[in-house]
């Protein structure tokens, strides 16, 4: 990831649509719950996910 933030590579299109989707999320929740009920949110398995962290693609 250090290669995006030095100019040396770039993200794909999908990668870059993703992450500020993920920045959006992380904003709209942090302006309610403190940081680790953010980090928890991305990092924990939700059932309407298949159980999946919202953090991780899909399979």
């Amino acid at each position: 990831m250090h290669q995006w933030a030095d100019n040396q590579r770039v993200p794909a299109a999908e990668t870059v649509l993703r992450l500020r989707a993920a920045y959006q999320v992380a904003a709209l929740l942090g302006t309610r719950e403190e940081p680790a009920v953010v980090q928890a949110w991305f990092q924990g398995m939700n059932p309407r996910l298949g159980d999946a962290a919202p953090a991780y693609p899909p399979p």
